[in-house]
């Protein structure tokens, strides 16, 4: 009664807080709010103003109208009427044909940068959510594992309890302290491993709302996770998100090194056409006013070296995206070896642990009806116990090789070409 009563306890402060109706989520939908992360949203929109937007200069940079006087502004008619000379002229500037054609090419590079950006968060949007879920599924085998072991303790520790209460002293010092010891750990431990569930609760309620349970009937099994590990260390990994924003980068810093380049390299400066009054002592019966008319043509030398501090630093910003792409694929290249490594050595500590368990002793003699019977209840419990303490290093090496699988999916890549594959469900083929 007291254990049940410690039980209902702990389980209400697990689940306080959690709404009274049973929703049931799947692992789909909880993977399928990725799309609706705000960050991604706001980077969509981000994409969405940037292609609208013209990023580049018009060909003509300015319109003018010039006018001007030679000489005084008022007739001098001493000698007849005399005119001074007036200037009209329409004057266009241009832009450097060069500059426009690369400032388009910046455009295009910056979009792929917010492109590729995007693709960053929806990745981390996915493996932020396969994180929760696997804390979560896969601690809930564990905690029940841990709970069933703490009843094991109890009654074993009533038996022990009873033997002393009736005066039979078989049972050694040693044997009593080691009791409540294990019964203290294994209540930390429970604590422990239902916090952890707890916030794993958490950090998928904020992605698809509360929920009282997740049907975990097509979860993949530590088999179908060592098929999936399989295909990932023979596959290798695809061309990751963090890699194409950096790839991106570079063209970007490449592009607005190269607009750089193109500055101050312009000839051609203006066209313009004007009108000019001519001067006159006395106003002639004809003239031909097309002899007015004026054509000018304006040209630079240019002169690049003014161009130096801009381009020089531009070409500094290409070549420090390059080391830290460089750098990048060296540490994930690093991280893939070792995360390969770690699971291969989790797969073998399950594997021999699950050999000890089967072939063990303990689950032999648990299995043969004709050798119990022959024993006390004090040392049933105790085989009992011991059996399972070997089930849950079973159940915790579960949990890690699930962790670390995670984490190799998500140095994998394949969670941003894949988005829609459930990488957590059974195997079907």
């Amino acid at each position: 009664m007291v254990n049940s009563m410690r039980y209902l306890i702990l389980s209400l402060a697990l689940f306080s807080g959690w709404s009274s109706e049973a929703q049931v989520i799947s692992l789909e939908e909880v993977l399928g709010t990725a799309i609706e992360d705000q960050n991604v949203i706001r980077y969509q929109s981000i994409r969405d103003m940037a292609s609208d937007l013209k990023m580049h200069d018009p060909l003509v940079k300015e319109i003018a109208l010039r006018i001007g006087f030679n000489g005084s502004v008022l007739g001098d008619t001493i000698y007849g009427y005399l005119r001074n000379e007036d200037d009209l002229r329409l004057q266009v500037s241009f832009n450097a044909l060069g500059v426009r054609q690369k400032q388009k090419q910046v455009k295009s590079a910056r979009l792929q940068t917010l492109t590729t950006r995007q693709g960053v968060l929806t990745h981390s949007a996915l493996t932020d959510r396969y994180e929760a879920l696997s804390e979560y599924v896969y601690t809930i085998p564990t905690l029940d594992g841990l709970k069933h072991l703490d009843t094991l303790l109890y009654h074993e520790h009533d038996i022990i309890k009873s033997m002393l209460a009736t005066g039979i002293l078989e049972v050694k010092v040693s044997r009593i302290l080691d009791v409540e010891e294990d019964r203290n750990r294994v209540m930390l431990d429970i604590n422990e491993t239902a916090e952890k569930l707890r916030r794993a609760k958490l950090g998928i309620e904020k992605y698809a709302g509360t929920f009282s349970s997740i049907d975990m009937e097509q979860l993949a099994s530590i088999e179908d996770l060592r098929q999936l590990f399989i295909f990932l260390k023979t596959s290798g990994y695809v061309e990751h998100p963090d890699n194409l924003a950096l790839s991106a980068e570079i063209k970007k810093d490449s592009t607005v090194f190269a607009y750089t380049s193109a500055q101050n390299r312009q000839i051609l400066d203006y066209v313009s056409v004007g009108y000019q009054n001519p001067l006159y002592l006395e106003r002639p019966n004809k003239f031909n006013t097309s002899n007015n008319f004026a054509f000018r043509l304006g040209l630079l030398v240019p002169i690049t070296a003014n161009n130096r501090y801009r381009k020089g630093d531009a070409l500094l910003d290409l070549q420090e995206s390059q080391a830290e792409a460089d750098e990048a694929r060296i540490d994930r290249d690093q991280s893939w070896r070792s995360q390969i490594a770690l699971l291969d050595g989790l797969f073998s500590d399950y594997d021999l642990a699950t050999d000890l368990l089967d072939n063990s002793l303990i689950r032999q003699m648990l299995s043969n009806p004709a050798l119990m019977a022959n024993i006390t209840p004090l040392e049933h419990v105790e085989l009992e116990i011991a059996q399972q303490k070997l089930v849950l290093h079973q159940l915790e090496l579960i949990q890690d090789i699930a962790s670390a699988y995670i984490e190799l999916l998500s140095l994998s890549g394949y969670l941003a070409w894949n988005p829609e594959t459930n990488y957590l469900a059974k195997r079907t083929d």
